[in-house]
């Protein structure tokens, strides 16, 4: 954590215990009125008495630590734990905050929350409550800890934590700004705050500090959504936080599946009305709130008690954006020519689940399994065990009612049976014999592989899946990557799922990705350390009991008429299978305000079923600006695809330089108006980069596409850029650092580019620039310079926290921002 290190300031602690607070002096010049909420939207303020000592410390748990009489951090933010208890109508969020005590003093602190704007004020809410006792003075930590941390009420008097809003709330932060001479605060402008009494730590101790608060949680037909208020600010990575969600539901319905559309969250069943979701421990961690889209169905009936209907398998609900004039300035679309004027967009994203137990009542699809293994004489050393192995751990997680065939190849290619076999103790047998023959030698002829094993006949009514593994280039047979592409689509004409894995770095990784994707499975690269079998069986296993099988996307009027022609750059472009614990993710486009209607058909245990979700775009948000973000890395990672797939074509093939060129332009408008950067957009967070010069992009970016995207197809750096398109194209929440892998394998990420409340900004010496402002051929003149907490200031404060962007004010330094049609400097604190 980077604390708040302040200038001495006395008076700060005696202004932030008033209510209302007074407003601050410069560099902040609070305006005559505040902001104010609505009655509807106020809280009832509860009952409580100032702490009688002044902290020497405010702790704000999603930025840091600030000490109020001096310079230096006194307090260490060690750990944030959210405990979030969501049950039916209500929620209760419990932060415990660890502390550690720098100095060899006693300290008192003072906890300032930000919270939602509609919390449940008072205790028969559930409203939190910072823990104090009945006395005089401050309340020591070992009085808190004493009584295990969290005294009973019945053994203590607990008062409430204080609620500040309106007016209170920006002064409250703006001296908080003041004294830390940082603006970060200012982004919880929007927000209420809880201000806790003041707390003693002993010298040198840690200590634990809960805060509570509850919340309605509003439901929307099926769907409700949770926001749990953080920090945009990169700055604010280094405190851990920890999430602990338990949610629940009456006895009217079951839950389905939560989504983060802004967090990697692993999910738990703990039956039909129960869930927990954490944090996934395995991947970075990212700034800015966390939000999670909770899905409920409704509880099953007395007509159906065994079983859930068919029409009520899958449960879906749609985020969305406003219409946004923005979204209109860049062409969407190749296919729009130069000029041409489009219409402005908004953002959606379509989000669905399956109810509890879908996959037993549906009765998934068998599934008939085709392995494919390379025994060429690059496999000796160990590999060829590996994938042995790996084969009979899918053979021994068959069911008796699914189906297999394998087929091994080098120079040649052998298949253990003409067709797919049940896989029954015999035939399973027969398989072990065939995989212990295998012996490392011979070249490696790819194309008479998929040959064989895509004529191999399918059991009938059996989902048809391929796994098909290599570790190196086609060096017998049909050796050109084009041609072997080609031949395998056109003898695919049982739809085989190909699910491609590269073992190594020698493989043609455009090669395995066009497989995979074009037959609607993925591709996979196991690393040189990585153990071949645990890869494919983590594969394998996530494809159990195929649910929907090949579902298609049709947008409807409200009258059920076709509205194709209301949405546009749907990603992905071909909708997976789903099985038993995925999700489905679409994202696209919409234009204009009409009611759509969101049909989602697919195979549900051999027979046709469709599943429509409503959207209404009035219903549309500018708080969710993180489905803009989404939808740019996904459409990006297509295009991308698309240059990368093309590299493959022989040098005299015929190629469409308009169509080409009005891609990379494409590709560069899309980075740097959402702020997705990836290996071949990096340059542009570089400071000797002209955001303006638009030729000069274009030739740079061309370059890196034909040199990386194009000409590399083999090694780690052909390897590296497949792991970050598969990366982007299945992309379900925000990457604000924009990480990627670069070709040597390392981990990249970007901090002088940020993504913040949907909009993105460029750091160029001590200047952060609206993207907004690079779409034209030079940098507008300034219309305005405003002084960090004057007057003027406010009233911009009070116009982006309207909007859900007050995060755009607390970037470090000056800010050069486009609000509306104003161009706007706004000077940080020096």
């Amino acid at each position: 954590m980077r604390f708040l290190t302040p200038s001495k300031h006395p008076l700060l602690a005696t202004l932030l215990l008033l209510v209302p607070a007074p407003f601050f002096a410069a560099p902040f010049q609070a305006p005559e009125q505040a902001p104010e909420q609505t009655p509807e939207s106020a809280p009832t303020q509860p009952d409580s008495t100032p702490a009688a000592v002044p902290p020497a410390s405010i702790i704000v748990p999603q930025i840091g630590s600030c000490n109020l009489t001096g310079s230096g951090a006194l307090i260490a933010i060690e750990h944030v734990q959210a405990r979030v208890r969501v049950e039916a109508e209500q929620v209760t969020t419990t932060l415990e905050v660890k502390l550690r005590n720098l100095t060899d003093q006693v300290q008192t602190f003072q906890l300032l929350v930000p919270v939602p704007r509609l919390i449940s004020a008072g205790p028969s809410a559930g409203m939190s409550e910072a823990f104090s006792f009945a006395k005089e003075g401050p309340i020591t930590i070992q009085d808190v800890l004493a009584a295990g941390g969290k005294p009973s009420v019945s053994s203590h008097m607990i008062h409430s934590a204080e609620l500040l809003t309106g007016a209170p709330v920006v002064a409250a932060l703006g001296a908080l700004a003041s004294v830390a001479r940082t603006p970060w605060p200012m982004e919880f402008a929007g927000h209420n705050l809880l201000r806790s009494t003041t707390f003693e730590v002993p010298a040198s101790a840690k200590a634990t500090v809960h805060l509570c608060y509850g919340e309605p949680l509003n439901w929307r037909a099926n769907q409700a959504t949770y926001t749990l208020p953080r920090s945009e600010s990169l700055e604010t990575l280094g405190t851990p936080w920890a999430l602990d969600v338990r949610a629940s539901t009456d006895t009217d319905y079951n839950l389905a599946t939560v989504y983060s559309p802004t967090h990697a969250i692993s999910v738990q069943r703990q039956g039909d009305r129960q869930l927990r979701i954490e944090l996934d421990q395995g991947r970075h961690p990212e700034p800015g709130p966390l939000v999670l889209s909770i899905l409920r169905t409704e509880a099953r009936t007395e007509t159906s008690p065994e079983s859930t209907p068919p029409g009520k398998l899958l449960v879906g609900a749609v985020l969305a954006t406003p219409v946004n004039p923005d979204v209109g300035l860049p062409a969407l679309s190749v296919a729009h020519p130069q000029g041409e004027s489009i219409a402005p967009a908004g953002m959606f994203l379509l989000h669905t689940g399956f109810a509890p137990r879908a996959a037993n009542d549906a009765k998934p699809m068998p599934r008939d399994i085709t392995i494919v293994l390379d025994q060429s004489g690059s496999m000796s050393s160990g590999k060829l065990d590996q994938v042995r192995e790996a084969a009979l751990g899918v053979l021994g997680n068959l069911t008796i009612d699914e189906s297999f065939n394998l087929v091994r190849y080098a120079s040649n290619s052998h298949s253990l049976f003409s067709g797919s076999r049940l896989a029954t103790p015999e035939n399973l047998a027969e398989a072990r014999d065939f995989l212990y023959d295998l012996d490392a030698n011979g070249s490696t002829n790819i194309d008479r592989a998929l040959a064989d094993a895509l004529k191999s006949a399918v059991q009938p009514g059996h989902l048809p899946l391929m796994l098909f593994m290599t570790d190196g280039l086609p060096t017998a047979g049909e050796e050109r990557e084009h041609q072997i592409t080609s031949s395998a689509s056109r003898r695919n004409a049982q739809a085989k799922r190909i699910f491609s894995f590269g073992v190594g770095h020698d493989v043609n990784a455009p090669l395995l990705d066009a497989l995979a994707n074009s037959s609607g499975g993925t591709s996979h690269f196991v690393q040189p350390k990585e153990n071949v079998e645990e890869r494919i069986g983590e594969v394998f296993d996530s494809l159990r009991g195929p649910v929907l099988v090949a579902p298609t996307l049709e947008v409807l009027r409200a009258d059920g008429t076709p509205g194709a022609d209301l949405v546009r750059g749907l990603q992905p472009r071909r909708l997976p299978d789903l099985y038993e614990d995925d999700e489905l993710l679409v994202l696209g486009q919409y234009m204009g305000t009409e009611p759509l209607i969101f049909r989602v058909t697919g195979s549900v245990g051999g027979e046709p079923h469709s599943f429509d979700i409503p959207f209404n775009p009035r219903a549309a948000k500018t708080a969710n600006h993180y489905v803009s973000t989404l939808w740019a890395s996904r459409q990006l990672a297509a295009m991308l695809q698309d240059i990368r797939r093309a590299g493959s074509l022989p040098a005299n093939a015929d190629r469409d330089m308009q169509s080409e060129r009005a891609r990379a332009d494409l590709i560069l408008n899309l980075s740097k108006r959402f702020g997705v950067l990836n290996e071949y957009t990096s340059f542009l967070c570089l400071s000797s980069t002209d955001l303006w010069d638009h030729e000069k992009l274009r030739t740079s970016l061309d370059a890196l596409l034909r040199d990386r995207a194009q000409l590399t197809r083999v090694g780690r750096a052909a390897v590296s850029q497949s792991l970050n398109s598969n990366e982007a194209l299945a992309q379900s929440n925000l990457n604000r650092l924009n990480r990627f892998v670069d070709g040597a394998m390392n981990d990249v990420q970007i901090a002088s580019v940020r993504q913040v409340a949907g909009r993105a900004f460029f750091l160029r010496g001590e200047t952060w620039i609206d993207s907004g402002l690079t779409a034209g051929d030079a940098l507008a003149e300034i219309d305005e310079f405003i002084t960090t907490g004057s007057t003027r200031y406010f009233e911009l404060l009070a116009e982006v926290s309207a909007a859900g962007q007050a995060g755009i004010l607390s970037l470090p330094g000056n800010t050069l921002l486009r609000q509306g049609e104003s161009v706007l400097m706004i000077e940080g604190i020096k």
